[in-house]
């Protein structure tokens, strides 16, 4: 086989009577270049690149890799920023001997889209220490949480505070998958994580943290293999019986690389322009997460960029269908300096049921929604007759709401260095037990910058 045309994402490769299947590696191996098919004709094949094709020229020869991509993870890629091919972009690898049974074979092929009958139902919540987020959309393991807002509201900030305070929690592996990153924000995550004791730099790979990079600088191909290798790795972990947190930083990201691939492929795009198998690719993604009958899950976390803060984007709509949880984040409530600036009237969770979280808890959620509804209208009627022209009944809804929100701040363990104020965690019962005084009118009488950037009431 041989090079006959390519351009930078795609290359025309003649198979020879070659009989190829799509999903086929190949490798150019004098520049060391992988493929992948994605289109059979008779004579050729049609490939996409799996790396810089600046150093490819027609007529350079090919060769058959692989059924599908494979990488091989050892102890030295624990704890290190990699690229999907494997490639160490961050840290220095731990200088520890490599044994056969150290070594995780993950194939991207579809092979582990789990049956029906290998799923759990059970829901356990978890217990992330964020106040807002554990009362108003509690996780649950298993299943897949969205955090959704547009550029600079602190989507990768919240999700490196929940990486922190689950970091010791039931053994969990930790796979952070950046998709679409720019290459400075990559290094500045690397940097927080060894900054605020995620990861040792000395002994990387005790950290059990893998981080898989696509970077916003290499084609479209690796920015799509991103998310689906960092899957696929979730799925080998859970099949040698491994909690898994899988975060994606962006999943947006990985649509548009899918999109880009569409466009290089020459295929008709949709209405709105995305691809037109846009809900394939999200669904090719989201169903490799879930729970296993033998009591292990892979939970997800995925920050969703929401473009031009459009939430009737398609992408944005195909991705939260999938979502059990959704968490999001109100540019209006950043900028009043609401940390984390989670709006409880937008954001669900699944596990928002009494028969999961417990009638009180249910109960007073219900409370709040109320207080933070009515506390809307009040404003703008406020606009028109003024603060002083309202019921005494609606200024107590005014003040339990302040109350409501202010209780929300919470200073996170990986913003400490930069806000001078140490992190908190409150445990769900703390939780629970300050909302519910708030809605009570137990703190009627409390000025609610007390109890502003606080962890629990009682501490």
């Amino acid at each position: 086989m041989y090079v006959i045309s390519f351009n930078k994402s795609v290359v025309n490769v003649a198979t020879q009577n070659i009989k190829l299947k799509i999903g086929n590696i190949l490798k150019v191996d004098v520049i060391n270049l992988l493929l992948e098919v994605k289109e059979l004709t008779q004579n050729s094949a049609i490939c996409l690149a799996l790396g810089n094709t600046s150093k490819l020229s027609p007529m350079q020869e090919v060769k058959f890799q692989s059924k599908f991509y494979i990488a091989k993870f050892t102890k030295k890629h624990i704890g290190v920023a990699i690229d999907p091919l494997l490639n160490v972009i961050a840290g220095k690898p731990h200088n520890i001997e490599t044994k056969n049974d150290d070594i995780i074979e993950v194939i991207c092929d579809n092979k582990n889209i789990p049956c029906v009958s290998n799923i759990s139902g059970k829901i356990q919540i978890i217990n992330t220490g964020i106040k807002v987020i554990d009362f108003f959309c509690p996780y649950v393991y298993g299943g897949k949480t969205g955090i959704i807002g547009g550029a600079g509201v602190g989507k990768t900030t919240l999700l490196l505070e929940i990486v922190n305070n689950l970091k010791d929690s039931n053994n969990i592996n930790t796979i952070f998958s950046g998709v679409g990153e720019r290459i400075r924000e990559g290094y500045d995550l690397y940097d927080d994580l060894t900054s605020s004791g995620l990861i040792d730099k000395s002994r990387p790979s005790e950290s059990n943290i893998y981080i898989i990079f696509g970077n916003m600088d290499q084609p479209a191909a690796i920015r799509y293999l991103a998310a689906i290798l960092s899957a696929q790795l979730a799925n080998k972990l859970l099949s040698l019986n491994n909690n898994v947190l899988l975060i994606v930083d962006n999943v947006i990201r990985y649509v548009q690389a899918g999109n880009e691939i569409s466009s290089a492929l020459q295929a008709t795009p949709s209405e709105l322009g995305y691809q037109p198998n846009i809900h394939h690719e999200v669904a090719k993604l989201q169903e490799l997460i879930y729970n296993n009958t033998n009591g292990y899950s892979i939970t997800s976390i995925q920050a969703v960029y929401v473009p031009a803060d459009d939430n009737s984007d398609p992408a944005v709509k195909a991705v939260t269908q999938h979502l059990t949880s959704v968490i999001m984040l109100n540019r209006e409530l950043a900028a009043m300096g609401i940390y984390p600036p989670v709006d409880p009237l937008t954001s669900k969770s699944m596990a928002m049921n009494p028969l999961i979280v417990g009638k009180e808890h249910y109960e007073t959620v219900q409370k709040a929604i109320k207080i933070l509804v009515r506390n809307n209208e009040l404003e703008n009627i406020i606009k028109i007759i003024g603060v002083d022209n309202i019921s005494d009944q609606d200024k107590i809804i005014l003040h339990r709401a302040k109350l409501i929100m202010s209780f929300s701040k919470q200073p996170f363990y990986v913003s400490a260095k930069y806000l001078g104020i140490p992190g908190v965690y409150v445990n769900m019962e703390d939780t629970v037990e300050g909302y519910t005084k708030i809605v009570n009118g137990d703190l009627d009488n409390v000025d609610p910058e007390e109890i502003s950037m606080i962890g629990a009431l009682n501490k």
